[in-house]
């Protein structure tokens, strides 16, 4: 029977392919052990090719990344570091947030010129928590003989530790996890794996561990509430407006459309004055999924201590991934924001097709002659499925004052049944006639 094992993080994924020698089960484990290495590949974002190879390539890989963990976590030169040379496996410090891994190839499964993939410390660290939740695993080769070398304590006495030599590397990393990061090197903690769901048929069993598979906590970024509660709060429309402007600019250069999103991602995302991303929080359980599918981690802003920038003000964003490619920002407004009906209507073709009705339904009904607004108009308006206009919130006062020159008062049918379900759009009218309709997702 193939067994594959799975070690996810948002930047890296090892995967394990391999076979068990043992024909008798162990009570006691759940999964079985596996003991051949049939094939090793590691995806890093930083490379759409993988890195794959038998076990030869395999165990030098762990030897790099555990002696250059070793090194670059404490400062402290390791020996099997420093004497690299012709290694098949190496890293180079490019400087203190950039790392070169150079593979060189040893076999078909590699090309025939050597790979370099720069890594910045996000995805360093991400390669070394896969590495390390491999080594953890007690039923995933065993007997292999790594050989790894920790760094002495007569060569450690030398040297500063890791504390006093933290420089901003750890973009978006908290520091307990460099903290726990830096014992990375100490010998292996007994640790107990989640248990893998039960299989029928199939011939393969996996275990996925990371933040990929098994929502956590949010992303370690700013606290959103408690910045908003002691900074001033930007809410000057053409100041939203442009940096909105900026947001969506940097997001739409960073994302990697590679259609491996199929739910929307909604987020909570502060801004500092100079449009730069300072925090970021999900609201729902698909964007903590999968929020390294993001680029906002990339984009975030370091302070020159580490961990997320402080802003001098702010201005909060409602950002939206769709599973269709598109990137939806707007206006973070909890207080103006519609409650929730008793349930929603999220089916992307349900959704779209009333999205659809209702722009023909507004853009049938608008009266464009003579508008006397200066700026957009925003609205948001849930549907029915039957497509009647349910209920329409204001977000600012023109939109409230202007809402005569819409269509929406003449169309709106509040009379439905609490228990309806309702798609929420949020409709924008602008003083040049055009229209805008997109989905909206109300967040409490």
């Amino acid at each position: 029977m193939t067994i594959q094992r799975q070690y996810s993080l948002p930047n890296c994924t090892l995967i394990l392919e391999g076979l068990s020698e043992s024909t008798t089960a162990n009570s006691s484990e759940p999964r079985p052990l596996m003991s051949i290495l049939i094939n090793a590949e590691c995806r890093l974002a930083a490379c759409q090719q993988p890195l794959t190879g038998g076990r030869e390539f395999f165990e030098n890989f762990i030897a790099a990344v555990n002696s250059y963990a070793q090194e670059f976590l404490s400062g402290v030169p390791h020996p099997k570091q420093q004497n690299n040379h012709g290694a098949q496996v190496k890293f180079e410090k490019i400087d203190d947030n950039l790392h070169r891994l150079i593979v060189q190839p040893s076999s078909q499964a590699l090309p025939n010129t050597s790979i370099q993939i720069d890594l910045n410390t996000v995805q360093l660290v991400d390669l070394i928590e896969a590495v390390d939740q491999f080594l953890a695993d007690s039923q995933t080769l065993p007997n292999m003989s790594l050989n790894l070398q920790p760094v002495s304590k007569q060569e450690a006495a030398n040297y500063e530790p890791v504390v006093r030599r933290a420089l901003p590397a750890a973009v978006g990393v908290s520091s307990l996890a460099v903290a726990a990061l830096a014992f990375f090197f100490m010998p292996i903690p007994e640790v107990r794996l989640p248990e893998p769901a039960s299989e029928s048929n199939s011939t393969t069993s996996m275990i996925t561990t990371g933040s990929n598979s098994t929502p956590g906590a949010a992303p370690p970024t700013l606290d959103l509430d408690k910045t908003a509660a002691v900074v001033p709060e930007i809410t000057e429309p053409k100041r939203l407006q442009e940096l909105q402007s900026k947001l969506e600019e940097q997001i739409n250069r960073k994302w990697k459309r590679d259609g491996s999103i199929t739910k929307d991602l909604v987020y909570r995302v502060g801004v500092s004055p100079d449009g730069k991303i300072v925090g970021y929080k999900p609201q729902n359980a698909a964007a903590l999924e999968y929020s390294g599918k993001t680029p906002l981690l990339e984009l975030l802003a370091i302070s020159p201590a580490g961990g997320s920038a402080q802003p001098k003000s702010l201005a909060q964003f409602l950002v939206v991934f769709m599973a269709t490619g598109e990137v939806q920002v707007s206006p973070w407004n909890k207080e103006t924001m519609p409650e929730r009906m008793t349930s929603t209507i999220t089916e992307p073709a349900v959704v779209d097709s009333l999205r659809k009705n209702l722009y023909e339904k507004l853009s049938q009904n608008w009266n464009k002659q003579k508008l006397r607004f200066q700026q957009d108009l925003i609205y948001f308006v849930s549907v029915t499925a039957s497509g009647v206009i349910a209920r329409v919130e204001p977000t600012d006062r023109s939109a409230s004052d202007y809402v005569q020159e819409t269509p929406l008062p003449s169309l709106q049918q509040p009379a439905i049944s609490p228990k309806e379900p309702v798609a929420q759009f949020r409709v924008v009218f602008k003083p040049t006639g055009e229209l805008e309709i997109s989905p909206y997702y109300a967040v409490k």
